[in-house]
């Protein structure tokens, strides 16, 4: 659930988008 405006908690916005871009790379990387 991220805050439709980034405002409200920049912070956790980029931890979540830097945790889904993390994923995402580590996924990649084991495929």
């Amino acid at each position: 659930m991220l805050p439709t405006n980034p405002e409200v908690a920049p912070d956790k916005y980029m931890v979540h988008r830097y945790a889904i871009e993390a994923l995402a790379g580590l996924h990649d990387y084991i495929e």
